[in-house]
């Protein structure tokens, strides 16, 4: 004779809570939600926006300036990557890894390739003036920065 067997289910009190009914309808929530981060969302884009703009003003205004440091370069670049949200485009942020990538290649070599920091310096630029590329120009953009990098050693 085989042992009988009783299965037992208990819920836990997050389960309970969860299907029990009431509360704020989801669509509800994420109105409250989207509220309460706006503010948020703003600082960040307007922080983002300043990086971008110190980054683009100390390094276009003196290229081939050898008193700049790799690492400020590299620490300005980071920063972009740190402050972009769901809004910025994902080319905008792939140029801000391969600008740390060459930041990173010239404190190798230890010497600057201002070329390869200005390409990457006016992709920067067209990107955030508003100019949507298609996919096709974002990837040719993208790879031809990725030929920037491998001269590089990268």
């Amino acid at each position: 004779m085989k042992p009988s067997v009783r299965k037992v289910s208990a819920r836990g009190r997050l389960a309970r809570e969860a299907f029990a009914g009431g509360g704020v309808p989801l669509s509800e929530a994420v109105s409250r939600a989207e509220a309460a981060a706006a503010p948020a969302m703003a600082a960040c884009r307007d922080a983002f926006d300043q990086a971008l703009k110190d980054l683009l003003d100390r390094f276009n205004a003196r290229p081939g300036d050898e008193g700049e440091s790799f690492e400020s370069l590299y620490d300005l670049a980071e920063r972009l990557i740190e402050l972009s949200d769901a809004e910025t485009s994902a080319e905008l942020i792939q140029v801000a890894r391969s600008l740390c990538d060459v930041a990173d290649a010239c404190a190798m070599q230890g010497a600057w390739d201002w070329a390869a920091v200005q390409v990457h310096l006016s992709a920067l630029a067209l990107l955030s003036s508003g100019a949507e590329p298609s996919r096709q120009e974002g990837a040719a953009l993208l790879n031809g920065l990725a030929k920037v990098r491998r001269r590089l050693g990268r």
